[in-house]
């Protein structure tokens, strides 16, 4: 190793820069996202976009930013060092992972960093969906506010959605980001199959949480926070029920828009700052 950097050190090192472009790249399509699952007041993406920048600003689509992009090289760390650690516990030294491990490693990476996402997405969330000038506060003050009304609790509210969502997803995750590899590494070279491969399995696991992540927004959302935090489970099934399919859904072309250049560069970024801390030239 060039660095002289433990195996662990350069997942959480790679790990962190991977998460920080992500985070980049991906802002403006979340906010667009967020706004459509919280609000009537857009026909669709593109409807939304336009009314954001027309009426608040470029800027207004990187707002809620500094939670996530503080946090991202955390999270995205957490994650990496997490599955990285499980898969090396799980699989026999010389042999290849399985797919039980894989999804395992995954689900506890998952685990790991909900306890970072909750919170973040929560001060996210409701910075996006404010509107009005009169109602902007700073993150830190926002922050202080809801601990000072409601401790640490308060800043956890939506956990249980968080939960659902990634932890057995991120399993699904990370199954489907190793199968697609193991079928395209060759065709298509390390970097190649690892932008293809990360790019489709952030589609499909979009595509499958989307549900819980709406739900989690609307809890996320709520101001009021001394009424009761709804079932997430529940409130799913009264939202198809109530609500139907195309409304819980509604956004999700902005999400898998964005899930394909987030993911993309995500896992070829970390790929290629594991290359360069480890000496690797191979995989570059």
């Amino acid at each position: 190793m060039v660095y002289g950097l433990s195996f662990e050190a350069i997942d959480f090192i790679a790990g962190s820069v991977g998460g920080i472009v992500a985070v980049t790249v991906g802002q403006p399509f979340d906010t667009v996202k967020v706004r459509i699952q919280t609000s009537n007041h857009y026909k669709g993406p593109a409807d939304c976009f336009n009314k954001i920048i027309r009426h608040e600003g470029v800027s207004k689509l990187f707002s809620g930013m500094l939670p996530p992009l503080v946090t991202a090289s955390l999270v995205s760390a957490t994650v990496f060092s997490t599955y990285g650690y499980v898969m090396k516990a799980c699989t026999p030294e010389g042999q290849k992972p399985s797919i039980g491990a894989t999804y395992f490693a995954g689900c506890v990476a998952g685990l790991a960093q909900s306890f970072i996402t909750c919170p973040r997405d929560l001060i996210k969330i409701q910075l996006q969906t404010r509107q009005h000038a009169a109602a902007k506060i700073g993150v830190m003050k926002h922050i202080q506010a809801i601990y000072a009304t409601h401790g640490i609790r308060g800043l956890f509210r939506g956990y249980q959605a968080t939960f659902y969502r990634d932890v057995p997803l991120f399993g699904a995750y990370f199954t489907t980001y190793s199968l697609l590899m193991s079928h395209l590494e060759a065709p298509c070279g390390p970097m190649g199959s690892a932008l293809v491969s990360g790019g489709l399995a952030g589609v499909v696991f979009w595509s499958i949480i989307y549900p819980i992540d709406n739900v989690k927004t609307q809890i996320q959302m709520m101001t009021n926070t001394s009424t009761p935090t709804p079932n997430a489970l529940r409130m799913m099934v009264d939202m198809f029920k109530t609500k139907g399919f195309r409304h819980v859904y509604r956004g999700l072309g902005t999400t898998v828009l964005r899930s394909l250049p987030v993911n993309a560069v995500l896992f070829p970024v970390y790929k290629t700052c594991v290359a360069v801390l480890s000496g690797d030239e191979t995989t570059s």
